[in-house]
């Protein structure tokens, strides 16, 4: 099994204008292909886009091609998919190419370049809540946690954790909702299949729908 990603985008370039990063994106991808995808704004710090869901990369026509369902998103209320084409670049980063809706909702072609952290050996939990009230996901590997939730009045609440050089601690947060997520470090003692409660039993369960242990 493929070890966890951790991804952060360098930059994106709409054709024909020059490549900027204007975000602070960061990518979670779990072994089983569960991601959060979430686009925090520099400037400011309001949430560009923030979206969840599952993803799959095989070679089409040969071409590295990745897939992502849009299980959450806070732009689209929708279920959908979009898709990208990876090469890779000299310096062990990839080029991502594809088309989609820039920031003024015009479909154009772009460029996005990302680096993967090294894969370093450690548990990745993928946990999902879906209730009356909303649903959500949030990952954890390594030293990085983020999630999102998006409620049923459309409402979106956006988290990141992170514990480089000490314990967790909150790095973003964005939404009314923030305290509906799981704690990074009560994950160690869950296993696929079992439900964490935030707020007690009568608070919103998560299901730890995928667990994996890497050494």
């Amino acid at each position: 099994m493929r070890p966890a990603v951790v991804s952060r985008r360098v930059s994106i370039r709409w054709i024909p204008d020059p490549p900027s990063e204007p975000t602070l994106t960061l990518v979670l991808t779990s072994p089983a292909g569960h991601y959060v995808d979430i686009r925090p704004l520099i400037e400011g710090g309001s949430i560009q886009w923030a979206f969840a869901g599952t993803c799959t990369h095989e070679i089409v026509e040969g071409v590295s091609t990745g897939t992502w369902t849009h299980e959450i998103d806070s732009q689209v209320d929708s279920i959908y998919q979009d898709s990208g084409h990876f090469t890779d670049l000299p310096n062990g980063d990839s080029l991502e190419t594809g088309r989609m809706k820039d920031d003024e909702g015009v479909e154009r072609d772009y460029e996005e370049v990302w680096h993967d952290e090294d894969a370093q050996p450690a548990d990745c939990y993928v946990l999902k809540m879906e209730d009356e009230h909303g649903v959500g996901y949030f990952i954890r590997t390594g030293v990085h946690a983020q999630g999102i939730i998006k409620t049923k009045e459309k409402k979106i609440s956006v988290i990141r954790w992170d514990a480089q050089g000490g314990p967790w601690r909150v790095v973003l947060q964005s939404g009314s909702q923030v305290d509906w997520f799981p704690a990074p470090e009560a994950l160690p003692v869950l296993r696929s299949g079992e439900v964490y409660f935030v707020g007690g039993n009568g608070g919103h369960a998560w299901n730890v729908v995928e667990h994996t242990t890497q050494t």
